[in-house]
């Protein structure tokens, strides 16, 4: 299950950066704040979880409480991790059809990463927006 979903992460950022870049206004939907659920290697090895996953409080591993915050003006924030980061951001791609968007973070350190926003629907009937990007090697999953 986590390489697929580390493979999925790959296949959409791969779909995102050959498709080209169409730079369009601030999307409402990756707007405020995001919490983390979890931190997976390339292999799809949980590194860590954070407060939006439900199994947090019984995780025998690592426990982080981060939060990236999206503001209108085209800012960022990624708060709790070893060092908060900054930066500006900007949406690169919007797919209508599955309602996925790409958006281009780039950090004040002179770092980039795209990250990828879309929906998860759960067999349940849940629907949970969420929002994927790698950080120094490692994919960060968010979610509100």
């Amino acid at each position: 299950m986590k390489k697929i979903l580390v493979f999925s992460i790959i296949v959409i950022l791969i779909n995102f950066t050959l498709a080209g870049c169409n730079t369009t206004p601030a999307s409402e939907a990756v707007i405020g704040q995001w919490d983390l659920e979890r931190i997976t290697n390339q292999h799809g090895e949980t590194q860590a979880v954070g407060k939006a996953n439900l199994g947090y409080d019984e995780f025998p591993g690592q426990t982080k409480d981060v939060q990236t915050i999206f503001k209108e003006d085209g800012s960022f924030t990624i708060e709790g991790s070893e060092e908060n980061l900054h930066g500006q951001y900007r949406i690169d791609k919007k797919d209508t059809a599955t309602g996925t968007v790409a958006v281009m973070m780039n950090f004040d350190n002179g770092a980039e990463t795209l990250a990828v926003f879309g929906k998860r629907h759960y067999q349940d009937g849940e629907t949970v927006s969420s929002l994927l990007f790698e950080l120094e090697k490692d994919v960060y999953s968010f979610i509100r």
